[in-house]
């Protein structure tokens, strides 16, 4: 089968990503036949890598036979049915992975989803719900608790900070420390700072002031 470049993006997204070792080992129980937890809450402040998290999430799950449903929240029309429609093909899979990012976005439709939509996908099935908020206690109760896990995104440390700009081709030295400093372990920071530096050559903190 031909490639896409869909693939190729995802190749080179899969070489730039760094760290989250004990994040990356949660979902490496969770996506097994038999998962301790159905529902993992993600959630960190914006740049914090929410998103390349379940990328790299999908690519794993995708290797071991799951098939992976991504809903982007901002992306969702506001009309009746809506994540019925999105969601349909995932009920008739044995082995499903149910993505939401941006979840701030649908926080509104927690209710609905704890009532309705999960509840009806087969049992194997595991969810993502990935967001800039942590969950409410009411994702903890009525049993909810069972089956539920959070993972809070934490800042890059300076080794996976490194390796990160080092993607970009920037080398350990003077300028990946500034950025380090800079970025404050922010990977979205440190992507930008980055291709800024392998772009013009140079490093100028006071090109980010505003």
């Amino acid at each position: 089968m031909a490639r896409t470049l869909a693939d190729r993006f995802s190749d080179r997204d899969a070489e730039r990503f760094v760290g989250r070792e004990a994040e990356l080992a949660v979902f490496d129980d969770v996506l097994v036949d038999d998962p301790p937890w159905s529902v993992v809450m993600v959630h960190g402040p914006g740049g914090i890598g929410k998103s390349a998290l379940l990328r790299e999430v999908v690519r794993r799950a995708t290797a071991r036979g799951f098939s992976p449903w991504l809903v982007d929240a901002r992306e969702l029309a506001p009309v009746p049915g809506e994540l019925d429609t999105i969601l349909a093909g995932a009920r008739n899979e044995e082995r499903s992975l149910i993505l939401f990012d941006t979840f701030e976005r649908m926080t509104a439709l927690s209710g609905f989803l704890r009532r309705e939509i999960l509840p009806a996908l087969p049992e194997n099935a595991i969810v993502v719900l990935a967001g800039r908020e942590a969950p409410g206690p009411e994702w903890f109760q009525d049993g909810w608790e069972q089956v539920v896990r959070t993972i809070a995104l934490e800042p890059l440390g300076a080794e996976d900070g490194r390796a990160l700009v080092g993607g970009y081709g920037v080398e350990d030295g003077p300028a990946s420390a500034a950025l380090l400093r800079w970025a404050g372990g922010s990977p979205l920071a440190l992507t930008l700072a980055a291709t800024v530096v392998r772009r013009e050559g140079r490093w100028r903190e006071e090109d980010f002031a505003q």
